[in-house]
């Protein structure tokens, strides 16, 4: 038996996660008075080291299984 994708779970951490972002996007702009060049090289930094972090977990699983 497959596993099967939850969509309403998918959708329900996305929509999370979007509505998380709207509100940091606005605590740090409007009220913190931080720029958005700022911001959003903040946001590009965080998204590449998650990036990063999934990839290392991905590949040593992965070399891992061939052995």
């Amino acid at each position: 038996m497959e596993p099967s994708t939850d969509f309403v779970a998918l959708a329900t951490a996305l929509g999370t996660a979007f509505y998380a972002a709207l509100c940091l996007d606005f605590l740090a702009i409007d009220e913190l008075g931080l720029s958005l060049q700022l911001v959003w090289r903040g946001a590009v930094s965080a998204a590449l080291l998650v990036g990063v972090f999934i990839a290392i977990e991905f590949l040593s699983g992965k070399l891992s299984k061939d052995r």
